[in-house]
């Protein structure tokens, strides 16, 4: 199957907890990958809300997810100069990293992050 959208934490968090969104991002969940660094950030989101880690643990294995492990020199360089440049859409360096990796594999990023639709070099897809 082609995977070919890549989740950010956010998309994910909606789909975990039931919130507005959760419906499109399992629609597209099984054409879906995640960048390693937005998964930890649903672990620490998910642990912050007093979840066990094991029960996190458990929870992600269960979705059966394909994690890019990759980060390298060249996107590191593009996803800190995006997080600082768009400071003004309020970029966290995990949204930078799920942007620059769509990019860079031609995907489409999936986010919950409305602040994402003023960005027009990625192709983003708004789940809320």
């Amino acid at each position: 199957m082609e995977r070919r959208y890549l989740l950010d934490a956010s998309a994910l968090i909606a789909l975990i907890r039931n919130e507005p969104g959760a419906e499109r991002v399992k629609e597209v969940l099984d054409s879906s990958q995640i960048h390693a660094l937005n998964l930890a950030e649903v672990v620490r989101k998910m642990i912050s809300k007093r979840m066990p880690p094991a029960e996190v643990r458990n929870l992600l294995e269960d979705l059966h997810l394909t994690v890019v492990e990759q980060l390298g020199l060249e996107q590191a360089y593009a996803a800190g100069q995006l997080a600082a440049e768009r400071r003004d859409l309020g970029l966290s360096l995990g949204d930078a990293v799920c942007l620059t990796a769509a990019k860079a594999m031609d995907m489409t990023a999936i986010t919950a992050d409305r602040s994402w639709s003023g960005l027009g070099e990625v192709q983003v897809l708004m789940v809320r």
